[in-house]
């Protein structure tokens, strides 16, 4: 599992970089690049997402995670929101795990605000209401702020 998630990773993070390089964003080469990493993008990164989220649940592999970490942050700005989620779901298995990778990735601290609330949406209230409070906590015991999370509802 471990060397098919790291091959899609390399490759995503591979066809993005391609694609930045390009200067001139009308070109033949652009559009030919955006199409390759588009495709590969929505068909094998997006699906491996739950592979990935199962995965690292139960074997906490840094090394992986730091590397869709990285993705994240390359791809910042994307209007894609399957990783997003699947730093959501990675919280509600690993709340303290996933959110000490996350302090070493901080620009990712809204998405994962951002995913968490996006995973909760369809638990009851209790049980959202325990992850929220565990992602306050978290933040309090890091000396971050707490965060309103009523103002997604």
């Amino acid at each position: 599992m471990t060397n098919l998630l790291d091959g899609i990773f390399r490759t995503e993070l591979d066809l993005y970089n391609q694609m930045l390089k390009v200067v001139d964003r009308t070109s033949e080469e652009f559009k030919r690049l955006n199409r390759k990493w588009t495709v590969f993008h929505e068909e094998q990164f997006d699906l491996s997402l739950g592979q990935f989220t199962n995965y690292v649940c139960g074997s906490q592999d840094v090394s992986l995670t730091n590397k869709f970490l990285n993705i994240m942050e390359v791809e910042d700005g994307s209007a894609d929101e399957a990783p997003t989620f699947a730093l959501g779901r990675l919280f509600i298995c690993r709340p303290e795990w996933t959110f000490e990778q996350i302090r070493q990735h901080l620009t990712l601290m809204d998405q994962l605000e951002w995913g968490l609330v996006n995973v909760v949406f369809n638990m009851t209230d209790d049980e959202a209401d325990v992850y929220k409070t565990k992602y306050n906590e978290l933040r309090k015991s890091a000396g971050m702020a707490e965060v309103d999370l009523s103002k997604y509802e």
